[in-house]
């Protein structure tokens, strides 16, 4: 049983990545091929095995979404944003990040 749900763990997981729902589908999948395949078939358990599969191919896809959502860098400073004009007294335009500004200042220098 325990390999069962490593295995479920770490497939639906590398799946579930991008979105959750694909690892708890592809957790109900593996988790009674598994059984299937390597053990002696039982056909209660065979059954059981849908959901528990779906159940720990869902935890295992957020799980890892989660964890690794952090390496991306997430979507703040990817790019400029643009503002509007609030009133007159204040600029619209192009607001760029403090990468850009540095970026721009080092392009502004001479190569010697």
């Amino acid at each position: 049983m325990i390999d069962i749900i490593i295995t479920v763990f770490v497939i639906s997981g590398l799946i579930g990545i991008k979105k959750p729902i694909y690892g708890a589908i592809t957790g109900a999948i593996i988790a009674p091929l598994i059984d299937y395949v390597f053990h002696s078939f039982d056909l209660l358990f065979f059954i059981a095995l849908f959901p528990i599969g779906f159940i720990i191919g869902w935890i295992s896809g957020a799980l890892l979404k989660w964890f690794f959502s952090g390496f991306r860098g997430g979507k703040h400073n990817t790019g400029p944003s643009y503002t509007g004009r609030a009133g007159g007294h204040q600029r619209g335009g192009i607001v760029f990040t403090d990468e850009e500004m540095k970026n721009a200042k080092e392009n502004k220098k001479r190569i010697e």
